[in-house]
């Protein structure tokens, strides 16, 4: 006769929950537990056949209970402060370029000069965040080889197809315009993509003190050749630092993944690339409007740019440092909600500071009315919708994104057509006010749901 071993059969749940326990035991909701199973590929029929459960998220509050909760965490580490300050560079960066375009005018003339920017700011606009953000995927997947690949092929046909088609309506002053501007864009930002502010900064310099030479220095027109010629020489070298950027990464092969199977998924970001374009330049771009106060009143939200990139990466990290120190989801909405509002004033509060210095300067030299002021007012508040939006994108809550912008642009637009372009400028900070407003609505709900945020 032999002695038999009883066998012991193991609860899957039990199994489950340990596997998993390492990564929930900050976990302060089952909706998070949820969240982390469906993102390793758990379905509601994998959780009905093989734990009994009617779906994933009945599965995840059993986890919930089953699993040792270790209270608050350790702090996350400590910001980066270099990558604050690359963050923060931008917007000098974006603002850089500007210092040519008087000498460009004198040149070319004001329409031809304006034409050609508005032209590429609205191709490179959408092309550029709708690429940027396949590349940004590609690198998440870990094909950094075809996110070069990308950049490669959106700096070729990003220059080259907006070219081609200005050809027939463009002077020959604007398309050149246009081109080089397009070029020094997308190249740009592949240099932005890689983190190399301090090479975009150094190449973009020379160009930058011509343009001033040519504004303090009598506006004379050898002058304005040579800040051309500088301008020329910035964006050639920009785009020779860009390709060497993409080209020299080496290839991977594993995981097999498809660029085309990715571009559906960037159609949000482009159709909010294409409404935020049309809504600014719609707004800026008057061709028959030669006031100074009203050409500059972008500069702030332009200048600032690089502030409202930084609170936003920074209210991501910071949810998730108040979710390792929180053990209640009621907890977690107030601190979160809090913060939210405190880094919404900062974005804005900036905005507003650089926008009263440029009215202090244009008042002092005589230069400042009424709908400058107003102006200026409504492209601050645009800043605190950017930076909502900024949010909403990275919730993922394009639906809201697109359809309280949508709304805004085909309003703003309607009434423009309406009330005549006299009252353009009050009207565009009405619907500004109301698109922060707005977008601040549809975020508000999702910034406390805990399951949104990922704590292990």
């Amino acid at each position: 006769m032999t002695d038999t071993v009883p066998l012991r059969l193991v609860d899957p749940v039990d199994a489950l929950a340990t596997k998993v326990s390492d990564r929930c035991g900050l976990a302060i909701d089952p909706l998070q537990i949820a969240a982390m199973l469906e993102s390793d590929g758990m379905t509601d029929r994998m959780a009905t056949q093989d734990y009994g459960y009617k779906d994933v998220f009945a599965l995840a509050e059993d986890i919930y209970r089953r699993i040792p909760h270790r209270g608050p965490g350790e702090p996350l580490p400590r910001p980066d402060r270099i990558q604050a300050l690359r963050e923060l560079s931008h917007g000098l960066l974006y603002t850089m370029p500007s210092a040519v375009f008087p000498a460009v005018a004198f040149l070319l003339g004001a329409r031809n000069t304006i034409t050609g920017m508005v032209y590429a700011t609205a191709f490179g606009w959408v092309w550029t965040m709708g690429w940027t953000s396949v590349a940004y995927r590609m690198t998440g997947h870990g094909r950094t080889d075809l996110a070069a690949k990308v950049l490669r092929r959106s700096l070729l046909f990003g220059v080259t197809l907006p070219s081609l088609v200005g050809i027939p309506f463009l002077s020959p002053g604007a398309w050149a315009l246009a081109v080089a501007q397009l070029a020094f864009q997308l190249a740009g930002g592949i240099l932005l993509f890689h983190r190399r502010e301090p090479v975009l900064f150094a190449l973009s310099a020379p160009a930058v003190g011509v343009g001033l030479g040519f504004l303090f220095g009598g506006g004379t027109r050898p002058l304005a050749v040579a800040a051309v010629a500088a301008a020329g020489a910035c964006v050639l070298l920009v785009c020779v630092f860009a390709v060497l950027q993409v080209v020299r990464v080496p290839a991977v092969k594993e995981p097999a993944i498809r660029i085309r199977a990715e571009v559906p998924r960037a159609l949000p970001v482009i159709g909010y690339a294409a409404l935020s374009a049309l809504y600014l330049l719609s707004a800026d771009a008057r061709l028959d409007q030669p006031r100074l106060d009203l050409a500059l009143a972008v500069t702030p939200i332009v200048l600032g740019m690089g502030v409202l990139e930084w609170r936003a990466r920074r209210f991501g990290e910071r949810s998730l440092g108040l979710l390792r120190r929180t053990r209640y989801p009621a907890e977690f909405r107030r601190r979160v909600l809090r913060a939210f509002a405190v880094d919404l004033v900062v974005a804005v509060g900036t905005l507003a500071c650089l926008a009263l210095v440029l009215a202090a300067f244009l008042y002092g030299h005589g230069q400042l009315s009424r709908l400058g002021a107003a102006s200026l007012a409504g492209h601050v508040l645009l800043g605190g919708a950017y930076f909502t939006g900024f949010l909403l994108i990275n919730q993922a809550r394009f639906g809201r994104l697109l359809g309280v912008l949508g709304c805004v642009v085909a309003g703003y637009l309607g009434a423009v057509a309406y009330l005549g372009p006299d009252r353009q400028v009050p009207v565009f900070g009405a619907c500004s006010a109301l698109l922060v407003f707005g977008l601040v609505i549809g975020l508000l709900p999702d910034l406390g749901q805990v399951w949104r945020y990922a704590s292990y």
